[in-house]
């Protein structure tokens, strides 16, 4: 049998009546979401996928996606995710806005601009133009919440703090001034997109050694980290998924909808709509007629597991949720 794990991040349960509830839209879903055992976690989405899969969630993500975006490279120094960012400032908060798209020549004029005014850390792309690295300073632990994660959130109570990080907080503030009034920002904010005005280091942490599991798993969907598990994990990673590789190893890990860290930009995320009609039927015959052990969600806001008896809990009503 297999265990599977769908990993929802952008998708979180509705707890407030200001936000739109797309559960009727999704109805499969929410029956599904409804039925299953809810426990709510508070930590990272990152750290909650690391923790589903048996490691440690002190492992640091930008050595797992660096595996993914220069698979050919041993780095010299350990990396950290300095990902391009915009913060948006009102009276009693600053908010991140972490999912911008960059064009290729646009992530190289600003690189070419950071590594000339700070050739130490070595600024560079990944295969997203908007996932960028850095060499780790030595003074720098680099241990917060991704980008992604920070999307919509205040970055405030997450700015790393104390005598012993004023380093870190040093270069985040130069680097900002930097981007500043950067000709790309300026096109940017002409043609009405949101500028580049600051990075944010995330990723520090363990590094993961490379092994080989014993347990067969395959990673499905375009994302860097999933890649990056795969290569470090020896097992076996699909950007593009079909129903046919759902059921083929003993775990599946797959990622659905917006919110991941997207491998390669123009490679199409599985969409909710396409997870409704084309995934859900099939997992759930596979989970009735215990093809899979244990179907298992992972959302923005809660841990969602189901077996084949929470699965014949027709009397649960349909949960409601949004998209962050």
């Amino acid at each position: 049998m297999t265990a599977v794990v769908l990993l929802l991040p952008a998708l979180s349960l509705l707890e407030g009546q200001d936000l739109r509830d797309i559960s009727r839209e999704l109805p499969r879903l929410a029956s599904l979401l409804g039925r299953a055992r809810q426990v709510a976690r508070p930590e990272p989405f990152e750290s909650a996928l690391l923790s589903e899969l048996g490691l440690s969630p002190a492992i640091g993500l930008a050595g797992l996606t660096a595996l993914a975006d220069f698979p050919t490279e041993e780095p010299t120094q350990p990396w950290l995710r300095s990902d391009p960012i915009y913060l948006h400032a009102d009276p009693n908060k600053v908010l991140v806005q972490g999912r911008l798209r960059l064009g290729a020549e646009e992530a190289a004029s600003l690189l070419s601009t950071l590594n000339t005014e700070f050739p130490e850390l070595g600024f560079r792309a990944g295969r997203d133009p908007a996932r960028w690295y850095v060499f780790q300073p030595e003074d720098v632990l680099g241990v917060a919440p991704s980008r992604l994660w920070l999307h919509g959130r205040s970055l405030t109570p997450f700015m790393p703090q104390g005598a012993a990080n004023r380093q870190w907080r040093r270069y985040l503030n130069d680097i900002q001034m930097v981007l500043h009034a950067h000709p790309i920002n300026e096109a940017r904010t002409a043609r009405g997109e949101l500028p580049v005005n600051a990075v944010w280091w995330f990723g520090g942490g363990v590094p993961l050694e490379l092994t080989t599991s014993r347990e067969r798993t395959y990673f499905l969907g375009n994302d860097a980290l999933l890649a990056g598990l795969a290569q470090a994990t020896g097992q076996t990673f699909n950007p593009e998924p079909t129903p046919a590789t759902l059921l083929a190893g003993e775990r599946t890990v797959m990622l659905c909808g917006e919110g991941g860290d997207a491998l390669t930009p123009d490679v199409p995320m599985l969409s909710l709509e396409t997870l409704e009609k084309t995934y859900l039927p099939m997992l759930q015959r596979a989970l009735l007629l215990r093809r899979i052990s244990t179907l298992t969600l992972l959302c923005g806001s809660h841990r969602l597991h189901l077996g084949s008896l929470e699965l014949l809990r027709l009397w649960r009503a349909p949960q409601r949720f949004h998209l962050e």
